[in-house]
């Protein structure tokens, strides 16, 4: 998964798993500023045809949503949002403030 993917996969992740948050597609694009306009069409384009991410182009602005099948491809890819078989107090978490010296690829 891209890193664009990943940044927009994200900011559509609800806070409960069972809610839907939809979010303007003018904000989502201040997420990937790297992108062209057609290159942000192109990867809203490539995702909902991949079934990731819903759009609402019913509504002004449109709107995009995070579909089931979005939120498994981001548990894969994230396994710490998966609640299968663990229970937070479980989980750990390691935070580098600084990149290691000897590191070069961190």
């Amino acid at each position: 998964m891209k890193e664009s993917t990943k940044k927009l996969l994200f900011l559509l992740l609800p806070e409960e798993e069972n809610d839907r948050l939809w979010i303007a597609v003018q904000q989502l694009q201040c997420v990937v500023p790297q992108l062209s306009a057609a290159g942000f069409q192109s990867l809203l384009f490539l995702l909902e045809k991949r079934e990731f991410i819903r759009v609402n182009r019913r509504s002004q602005p449109n709107t995009v949503s995070l579909t089931p099948y979005g939120l498994e491809a981001l548990k894969q890819e994230f396994p710490a949002f998966s609640s299968k078989g663990r229970s937070f107090e479980q989980q750990r978490l390691l935070l580098f403030l600084e990149a290691p010296q000897s590191d070069r690829n961190f």
